[in-house]
């Protein structure tokens, strides 16, 4: 389904671009994509699957993970970090790694915004670019690979791989995308709007929901919200003293 959804964007694209240079003198019908083709099905971590994600871990990339769901970044914008790119608190995406391992703008232009960090993320982020200055490797990305160069995306896949496997995660990279906005839209009263501009959804792409503008220091409030939403998910005693009393989150 995803395959010829992409196929018709392509063909409409051409098409209006004949017509509208003339190349072609009629415009007549649309196309369309016939019932019963597979969708893909995506997965999300539950309560259970984030509270072992976070256990500590010795694995290169644990971090990246980790920031990858508290903010809902795609894996390529994750690793086009660098440290210029982060100011008070804020993380300015402009670039990604893609699976060629080019450096990117990013997807498309709503790709490239303002995220709030969670506090969480701060501090995996100090603690990384902390280790890399450890081992003297002098690169401005901040997750780098073994030898501070732009780490890739085949690369980072094998690492999420083998600790999913070890933790028994489902999914893939992406999931942990799908898991945030799962987890900020059922799970917080953040406006939709606000959702949309963190993880870069255009207008016109369903989030959930119909699209609106995030009013004036909600941002902020996001980070928050976030980072109080995914403390529930994990075992910390002294900062969540009511954890023991708490119920797990139903399932998303």
């Amino acid at each position: 389904h995803k395959t010829l959804t992409h196929l018709r964007a392509v063909l409409t694209g051409l098409h209006r671009f004949a017509y509208v240079n003339y190349y072609c003198d009629e415009w007549r019908g649309s196309l369309y994509i016939p019932q019963g083709h597979k969708k893909g099905e995506r997965q999300i971590l539950q309560p259970d699957d984030i509270e072992r994600l976070f256990e500590p871990s010795s694995d290169w990339f644990a971090g990246a993970f980790k920031v990858m769901l508290l903010c809902g970044l795609r894996p390529g914008e994750c690793l086009g970090i660098q440290e210029r790119d982060l100011k008070n608190g804020i993380l300015y995406v402009s670039r990604a790694i893609n699976d060629d391992g080019e450096i990117t703008m990013g997807k498309n232009k709503n790709a490239r915004r303002a995220v709030p960090l969670p506090a969480t993320a701060q501090r995996i982020i100090a603690e990384t670019i902390a280790r890399n200055r450890e081992a003297n490797f002098g690169t401005p990305w901040v997750f780098c690979n073994y030898c501070g160069n732009p780490a890739s995306q085949d690369s980072v896949r094998k690492h999420w791989n083998r600790l999913k496997a070890e933790r028994g995660l489902p999914g893939t990279l992406y999931s942990l995308r799908h898991t945030f906005v799962s987890i900020v839209s059922y799970q917080t009263h953040l406006a939709e709007g606000t959702i949309k501009e963190l993880v870069g959804h255009s207008q016109s792409m369903d989030t959930f929901g119909t699209y609106k503008h995030a009013v004036a220091g909600e941002l902020q409030t996001a980070a928050d919200v976030i980072d109080l939403t995914f403390e529930r998910f994990k075992k910390n005693p002294d900062k969540n003293p009511d954890t023991k009393n708490e119920k797990n989150p139903a399932s998303l």
